[in-house]
């Protein structure tokens, strides 16, 4: 493994990526096309919630069906097995 040297003078910071950054100037073109971007944001934002919706409906609905076909059916009484009535012979003549 290498050592790297720390400098004691060089200071380590981050830049701030959490403040805003002031546009040089203002312009009407732009402004719409922030606004455009925003609505279409808020749209996929809906779309999302939708989803996430309908797989939690889903979902749901499959632990439904699984707790359903894992249970075994209700017994109502004794079952009846009834043997085959055999064909009746041939009779020779």
């Amino acid at each position: 493994m290498i050592a790297v040297p720390q400098d004691a003078s060089v200071p380590h910071t981050v830049p701030d990526v959490t403040a805003p950054i002031a546009p040089a100037t203002s312009s009407p073109g732009l402004e719409r096309q922030l606004e455009a971007t925003s609505l279409g944001l808020v749209a996929v934002r809906q779309s999302i919630d939708q989803l996430a919706a309908g797989q939690e409906q889903m979902k749901r609905d499959i632990a439904e069906i699984l707790d359903k076909i894992s249970m075994p059916p209700p017994r109502t009484g004794a079952a009846t097995v009834r043997k085959p009535v055999p064909a009746p012979a041939p009779s020779a003549r």
